[in-house]
């Protein structure tokens, strides 16, 4: 008997659909395999694949996905290129003048070719056909104008311009940074090269100027400001090298071409010029705030530009007058700048201080030129008092840490601080100097000044930088004191009592010193005055010091006994009267 046989839906009821699904999944993997490798059979074109992905990857971490071989080639074949239109010139195949043409022309095509690259979002292309347009075009710039002479100075330094313009145009469009610094790097070297061996100093000289100030811009736009530092320090370095060869030339010849003090002074006078009028846009209209760039190139700038034009006016014995008087202007408007705009519209950022000390340090420079020495300390005495007058009135620190350093700069023009070491180290068989008529006019400002500055309203004086100002010019009154003290001390004693002048001059100057000590602290229990309880310990330091150095090799027996008496009565004495201090204020 047969057994009935079974349709092939009913031997196995899913076995349709998985048949399907399998169908289904073939036909999408062949899909997929022909539009990878059209006509591979699918074994090969998925192996294909596999090894298609692993190749990608291992270029991808090993080479990058732009700085590969091909492009290496092409840079390699701009650079050969250079060669081969050196070598048609030199051979005489081309004229001189179409040689020289042409390589401009060539320098110019890589200019556009790395342009393109980057353009292109081929960023490692871009930076090897840059890295070639550099070796090409300074070196060209070079050899022209030194080694074949077929460039005149200007034209050298045109050309030179040139190409720094415009390769920074494309760095800065682009944002390649690290060829930023090659471009600046070749331009600088070839510049100073040409400055030192190609003749006409002063032109290269101005071109550096000119550079350095274009990174400066370059930074500002284009957010790169490093190569700035280099640029600025090469151009500092050189006008200063540049002025004192103006200034006092050399009769032997060594080599390279003589500066002409009369090229030069412009170019002096041009560098804090142009520095400072970039730095003015940057914090006046940009309203960004000036960095320690900012701050350390207008301090260089104005020192080997403008004081290096000052010492050639003065070594060619011209008048001073008209660039005093410039000087006082600008002042007065960094002054203005500070405190009118700044203050007003960003309030006491680093902006207005940098305004108000740009203003301080060119007024003392311009009253330096226009004001006779011997009355040069009284002025500024006197705009020491005007400072703190008005420090005073309006509650302005910077005005009185400016009226301190008006007093500072008094105290050394007038002879002050000569004075004072006299009194405290010079040997007592030495003539000492005294005070003369300035400088005791100047103590007596300070006196004032200082007056004013303890009577003023003041803000928060719990902040110790607030009462900076009233401790440097106490220090001022006591290196006046001690300058009168001491002389008149030793001279009486010596008459009064016998024994080495030495000995009597080193007991003098101990016992000053610990007094002094003792009266600073007993001020600065006062709140007012506070600040005098600075000196107490750097004034029993430095006793202590002098007693080891001085008194224990030049006393006798009853001057150390007196020494050491006052160094310690002063050491017992004053600390307890600071921790008083601190035991009344609240």
């Amino acid at each position: 008997m047969k057994e009935p046989r079974l349709d092939s839906t009913q031997e196995a009821p899913g076995l349709a659909e998985t048949v399907a699904a399998l169908t289904e999944r073939v036909a999408l993997l062949e899909a997929r395999l022909d539009t990878v490798a059209p006509g591979i059979p699918a074994a090969a074109a998925i192996a294909a694949s596999g090894l298609a992905d692993h190749a990608a990857r291992s270029n991808t971490t090993s080479l990058g996905l732009e700085l590969h071989a091909p492009s290496m080639g092409a840079a390699v074949l701009m650079v050969a290129g250079a060669f081969l239109l050196r070598a048609v010139t030199e051979g005489g195949i081309l004229p001189s003048e179409v040689g020289v043409s042409l390589g401009v022309s060539y320098v110019l095509v890589l200019i556009l070719l790395t342009h393109r690259a980057a353009a292109g979002e081929r960023r490692g292309r871009a930076q090897l056909f840059g890295a070639a347009t550099v070796l090409v075009a300074f070196p060209f710039v070079w050899e022209t104008a030194t080694k074949l002479q077929l460039l005149p100075a200007v034209g050298a330094a045109v050309v030179t311009l040139v190409f720094t313009g415009l390769g920074l145009a494309v760095v800065m469009h682009h944002r390649l940074r690290v060829l930023s610094w090659f471009v600046l790097l070749a331009a600088v070297a070839t510049l100073s090269g040409l400055y030192w061996t190609a003749g006409a100093p002063e032109l290269y000289l101005a071109t550096i100027v000119a550079v350095g100030v274009a990174t400066v811009w370059f930074g500002y736009l284009g957010g790169w400001p490093g190569p700035r530092w280099l640029t600025a320090s090469v151009a500092n370095v050189l006008v200063l090298v540049t002025v004192i060869l103006a200034a006092h030339p050399t009769k032997q010849a060594i080599g390279r071409p003589q500066p002409d003090a009369a090229a030069v002074l412009p170019i002096a006078i041009a560098l804090p010029a142009i520095y400072l009028g970039s730095f003015a846009w940057r914090t006046l209209l940009r309203r960004r705030e000036a960095g320690l760039f900012e701050i350390l190139q207008s301090l260089g700038s104005i020192l080997a530009g403008y004081v290096g034009a000052i010492h050639l006016l003065r070594v060619g014995q011209r008048s001073l007058a008209a660039l005093g008087w410039t000087t006082l202007i600008v002042a007065l408007a960094g002054y203005t700048v500070a405190f009118a705009l700044v203050r007003k519209r960003q309030g006491r950022n680093l902006n207005f201080f940098y305004h108000a000390w740009l203003g301080l340090l060119l007024t003392l420079i311009g009253t330096a030129l226009i004001v006779p020495s011997v009355w040069l300390a009284i002025l500024w005495g006197s705009l020491a008092l005007a400072a703190a007058v008005t420090g005073a009135l309006f509650d302005r620190w910077t005005l009185r840490l400016h009226c301190a350093s008006y007093l500072i700069g008094a105290t050394v023009l007038c002879g002050a601080v000569e004075v004072f070491l006299d009194a405290f180290v010079a040997p007592a068989a030495a003539t000492w100097r005294r005070l003369t008529a300035p400088g005791a006019a100047v103590w007596a400002m300070s006196t004032a000044s200082y007056l004013l500055l303890v009577a003023a309203p003041r803000g928060d004086e719990s902040s110790r930088w607030r009462r900076i100002p009233r401790f440097l010019v106490a220090a001022l009154l006591l290196i006046g004191v001690g300058s009168l003290l001491v002389p008149f001390l030793a001279g009486w004693f010596s008459r009064q009592v016998p024994g080495p002048p030495a000995a009597m001059v080193a007991v003098v100057r101990t016992a000053v010193l610990a007094g002094t000590a003792v009266l600073m602290a007993t001020a600065a229990r006062r709140p007012p005055v506070a600040e005098l309880g600075w000196f107490v310990s750097p004034l029993l330091v430095v006793t202590g010091f002098k007693l080891v150095v001085e008194d224990l090799r030049r006393g006798t027996p009853i001057s150390l006994f007196a020494g050491f008496a006052c160094f310690g009565i002063a050491l017992i004495m004053a600390p307890r009267l600071r921790r008083r201090k601190v035991e009344i204020t609240p």
